[in-house]
C-alpha cells in the first residue's frame, strides 16, 4: 500500500474527529528486522518529542512502541512523517491507534 493510499485509509477513519481538535493520545507501532535499528529509532522519536512504550521481539521482528498526542486534524501529516520515517530506518509501519480506531 503507498504511503498516500494509508493516509488516504487512515482519513476515512477519522473524519467524524476532525470536528474536535483536541490532542489525544496515537500509539504507533513500526517493526524492524534488527535490534540495533529499533534502538536507533527510539532514539529518533524520542528526539521528535513521543514517548517509547517500548521495544518487544516476536517473529523475528523487532517492534517499537510509541506514542505522541496530537489533534486528529494533524494525522495524515503525522503518519506520512512516520511512513517516511520507517522506510529511511529500513523498517515497516505496522499501525496507530487513537481512541480505539486504527490510523
Amino acid at each position: 500500500m503507498s504511503e498516500e493510499d494509508l493516509c488516504r485509509r487512515n482519513r476515512e477513519g477519522v473524519e467524524e474527529e476532525r470536528r474536535d481538535d483536541r490532542p489525544r493520545r496515537v500509539d504507533h507501532l513500526i517493526a524492524f528486522l534488527r535490534e540495533e535499528t529499533a534502538l536507533r529509532f527510539a532514539e529518533h522519536v524520542v528526539a521528535k518529542n513521543y514517548g517509547v512504550d517500548g521495544i518487544e521481539v516476536a517473529d523475528g521482528h523487532w517492534r517499537v512502541r510509541f506514542f505522541r498526542y496530537d489533534p486528529p486534524c494533524d494525522m495524515d501529516a503525522v503518519t506520512l512523517d512516520l511512513l517516511r520515517d520507517a522506510r529511511d530506518f529500513g523498517g515497516t509501519y505496522e499501525r496507530g491507534d487513537k481512541a480505539g480506531v486504527s490510523v
